[in-house]
């Protein structure tokens, strides 16, 4: 989505006749790693510092941020230029071919089937890999046991490089990297919580009990005081088993049907402690 405040926003949900998005681009050329679209340079901000993302955005549009959701902000409906959505006719057709082969090797529908990330404004001959979007509960779960089976073990990530979970197109020319999205729910139901977020309190080797979800996007993760850990960072879908323990400062914290989440919104940081160590 283009905004005529220079802003390219990665996620969107509509509440109430508002609109919130995850900033993942922003208009502030000569500042990191650019990019054109739509004869515009932009330059990614989802993964800086917040305090950096703030800056940026804040020079750009400073009321649209929102105190406390990290890098959520409200976009004014009056104010979208341009949308691009991951089922574009132009990106499905462009990607037709790769699609196909992906359901087949997944087994879901090509309906179930998206293109976001860099595939989204790349030609298909300069890709690298190709950023897909798998939505459904029932549909990603499928694809997540096919996935299971063509990768190889993933051996534990070393502190702050997280993975993704690539897997080689079938020629080899490129790698594939999924997004499995269950539904909106837990997006919407941040930004509906958005003025009963509480700091809450730092994590020492807290335990996680329960990961079934663990690989949908965003992330989610039982841990031992009945809390859930919601991640909207990538790297931290499939990660966790458990018995892993976690540690962490402080994080955003929303109760929703009574049961508090703790929000990680790309830019905290966890410890991870492989295992049940003491």
């Amino acid at each position: 989505m283009v905004t005529d405040a220079g802003l390219l926003i990665a996620k969107i949900a509509s509440i109430d006749k508002d609109l919130y998005g995850l900033v993942a681009y922003a208009a502030e050329v000569g500042y990191g790693t650019g990019f054109s679209l739509w004869g515009r340079r932009w330059s990614r901000v989802l993964s800086l510092p917040g305090q950096e993302h703030d800056d940026i955005v804040g020079r750009i549009a400073p009321e649209v941020l929102q105190p406390n959701l990290g890098k959520m902000v409200r976009v004014e409906s009056g104010a979208i230029m341009g949308v691009l959505s991951t089922r574009d006719p132009q990106l499905i057709d462009e990607h037709r071919e790769t699609l196909e082969y992906l359901a087949a090797i997944l087994g879901v529908s090509t309906a179930a089937l998206g293109i976001y990330g860099s595939a989204m404004y790349k030609p298909a001959t300069e890709r690298g890999d190709i950023d897909f979007v798998v939505y459904g509960e029932e549909q990603g779960r499928q694809a997540w046991e096919r996935i299971q089976s063509r990768l190889p073990p993933v051996p534990r990530r070393k502190a702050g490089r997280p993975y993704h979970l690539h897997f080689p197109h079938l020629d080899g020319s490129v790698y594939l990297d999924p997004r499995l999205i269950r539904s909106d729910a837990d997006t919407v139901a941040l930004v509906r919580a958005r003025s009963m977020i509480s700091p809450g309190a730092a994590l020492d080797r807290l335990a996680v009990t329960a990961a079934r979800d663990a690989f949908y996007y965003p992330a989610r993760y039982q841990l031992e005081d009945g809390s859930v850990l919601l991640s909207y960072r990538l790297g931290h879908c499939a990660l966790l088993k458990p018995g892993d323990r976690i540690s962490a400062a402080p994080l955003p914290t929303v109760h929703f049907d009574g049961v508090p989440h703790r929000i990680v919104l790309r830019y905290e940081h966890l410890t991870i402690h492989a295992g049940a160590e003491p």
